[in-house]
């Protein structure tokens, strides 16, 4: 999860990211940090479908997490979503 984290956040490889977080997806396969953090990846990359499959992933997961949901609430606004965006709020 960190390595991938890494290549996201400072080098901006989203490529080796993405291996790195499926990695980890295997050894936690119940945390919520992984679609989480995939979904990061697939909006920034501009897969708006993908990144809503991984914030639903994540949400099913742990759906108190406040972060989690402004964060998909954000891409419902992105994508001119502004109910759905509500309702996360």
């Amino acid at each position: 999860m960190a390595k991938g984290s890494y290549y996201y956040n400072c080098l901006k490889d989203y490529d080796t990211a993405v291996r790195y977080f499926e990695q980890a997806r295997q050894l936690l396969p119940n945390s919520s940090r992984i679609p989480e953090s995939l979904a990061y990846v697939a909006r920034r990359r501009g897969q708006w479908e993908r990144s809503e499959a991984y914030f639903n992933e994540a949400e099913r997961l742990d759906p108190r997490n406040v972060n989690l949901l402004t964060q998909h609430a954000t891409t419902d606004i992105a994508l001119r979503r502004f109910p759905e965006a509500l309702r996360k709020f």
